[in-house]
């Protein structure tokens, strides 16, 4: 099988200290948000559950992204995206049915139904999530515009290579 591949990463030579702890906070802040909610939300009142549901969604999500973001590095520009926004359509899809697994019983009469009837933990579960969510997306698409003429250049300039497995 031949594939054709091409490494579209420049390497990240004199990053200082600052930098890379700033890099770290950005593509964590939707986890960190999550860590700042908790005292709110028991000061607040909310269920500990269904923080945790939040911040487990949260963290499931930011992994997954992680993950196809790793995998697809040396990829095409189309190929990326493409996967990525696969990736973004899987996520949603994960978290919503996660909640609606939280919040509802599902089946018919007489038999045993699915999901938890909580849905005293999945309201506040999916607005915990979707702040932390939207600030997480933010900040990705802020990053993505702000590198988008240096990925376009990567994609054109490199040359492809042929590899055989």
């Amino acid at each position: 099988m031949t594939t054709t591949t091409g490494n579209h990463h420049a390497a990240s030579t004199g990053r200082g200290a600052g930098a890379v702890v700033r890099s770290v906070l950005l593509h964590g802040a939707g986890i960190l948000l999550a860590l700042v909610q908790l005292p709110l939300c028991l000061v607040a009142g909310v269920p500990f559950a269904a923080w945790a549901i939040a911040t487990g969604l949260v963290v499931a999500n930011r992994v997954i992204h992680g993950v196809v973001a790793w995998s697809v590095r040396d990829s095409s520009l189309t190929v990326a995206l493409g996967a990525m926004g696969f990736s973004m359509m899987f996520r949603a899809m994960l978290t919503a049915l996660a909640l609606l697994f939280v919040g509802a019983s599902v089946g018919a009469s007489g038999d045993s139904p699915v999901g938890l009837d909580r849905p005293d933990l999945a309201k506040p579960a999916l607005i915990l999530f979707a702040l932390c969510f939207t600030l997480d997306a933010g900040i990705e698409a802020i990053r993505r515009a702000s590198q988008r003429e240096e990925l376009i250049t990567a994609d054109l300039s490199a040359t492809p290579r042929e590899t055989t497995a």
